[in-house]
């Protein structure tokens, strides 16, 4: 194997990042379709996306910052302390991106984070089905594809 390229048969084949420019595309048409940045005014933000996830990442920001102290916030619901959900959302190291974003830029940024952990996901699931079956070929695209897009990273 040459350059990280997978082989079959003799012939070099990139299947992760045909099954990562497959997500992009199907992401981004998703988007267009649906309105959202940059083709529209719409987010990606409903439900706890919107009323928890960008709340706590707020809240984290401002911690950094030193306006906020991290035991105990109102940001959390009805209160709480933050210690819990901080092991639960921090542990995608892409979250930490939220420090780097002004504040009224965190619906953008998590439909931008939101298409690159789509994306991350199909190609490193399409990645590890051709190590571990290398005969799948083109299939796993198409299963590194199901990966990305599976309900539960979709809800």
């Amino acid at each position: 194997m040459e350059s990280g390229a997978l082989s079959y048969r003799g012939r070099k084949h990139n299947y992760p990042l045909y099954a990562a420019l497959f997500a992009a595309v199907m992401m981004l048409a998703a988007y267009a379709m649906l309105g959202i940045w940059p083709f529209g005014g719409n987010t990606i933000l409903t439900g706890d996306l919107s009323a928890q996830y960008t709340q706590y990442y707020a809240h984290f920001k401002r911690f950094f910052l030193g306006e906020a102290g991290f035991a105990y916030g109102f940001d959390k619901g009805l209160g709480g302390g933050l210690i819990g959900l901080f092991a639960y959302y921090v542990s995608s190291p892409f979250n930490l991106l939220y420090l780097l974003v002004p504040l009224e830029w965190f619906p953008v940024a998590s439909g931008f984070l939101f298409l690159v952990k789509t994306v991350l996901a199909s190609s490193f699931a399409c990645w590890f089905l051709c190590r571990k079956y290398p005969g799948l070929s083109w299939f796993s695209v198409g299963l590194g594809l199901c990966y990305g897009f599976m309900a539960y990273n979709m809800v």
